[in-house]
């Protein structure tokens, strides 16, 4: 197999990928290194992916870090519901974390965000919370994670990291529950989340 910077854009041509293909089938890989010339495949099929090229008539397509995100506010009852919400719709930049500013609600329940509307892995270094006097109230990230609910589609994938836990999306509803606030919290609230979303890779075979 050709040799490819990791820097290359340029997509894995058809004659690549039959040589590829062959040898792995026959065998032929390096006498030095044999797992290379498998790690090359896997390479060309990671760039194929991301930059939208056609395979076997289907077409994978790998988005960059976008997320839709939504912080729900309960109601007197406990009780989330779209009208307390507030959105953002937009990429994620890294070490740039996405503020939302909470009015005033019943202390007595928890916030809710939700970190998608669709399946895919969320990477969460840090969640903040701070008060209107700027009071830090709460720091969530990988050592205290189980701080934080999961509910709907959301399943946590790593136990513990130093920079990040792993959160994955099976569905359109993944939320997690913060802790409740102190009683005496003044407002406005700051939720200051800082993630990565990506969402899993489309496929449009055509028959």
């Amino acid at each position: 197999l050709p040799e490819r910077q990791l820097s290359d854009k340029f997509p894995v041509t058809a004659e690549e990928r039959s040589t590829a293909i062959k040898d792995v089938d026959s065998r032929r890989v390096g006498a030095i290194r044999p797992e290379f010339d498998f790690d090359r495949l896997t390479l060309a099929c990671e760039r194929d992916a991301r930059h939208g090229v056609s395979v076997g008539g289907g077409y994978a397509v790998v988005a960059a870090s976008q997320v839709d995100m939504r912080v729900f506010l309960p109601d007197t009852m406990g009780r989330y519901d779209r009208r307390r919400s507030i959105g953002y719709a937009g990429p994620t930049t890294p070490k740039v974390p996405i503020l939302f500013s909470i009015p005033e609600y019943d202390l007595c329940h928890r916030i809710s965000i939700g970190i998608a509307r669709g399946a895919g892995l969320a990477s969460i270094r840090s969640i903040q919370i701070i008060e209107g006097s700027g009071r830090q109230l709460h720091r969530l990230d990988a050592k205290n994670r189980l701080e934080v609910g999961l509910t709907g589609t959301a399943t946590c994938l790593s136990e513990r990291s130093d920079d990040s836990w792993l959160i994955l999306s099976t569905g359109s509803d993944p939320q997690l529950i913060l802790p409740l606030l102190d009683a005496r919290t003044t407002f406005p609230v700051m939720v200051i989340v800082d993630l990565d979303f990506f969402p899993v890779a489309k496929s449009d075979t055509k028959s």
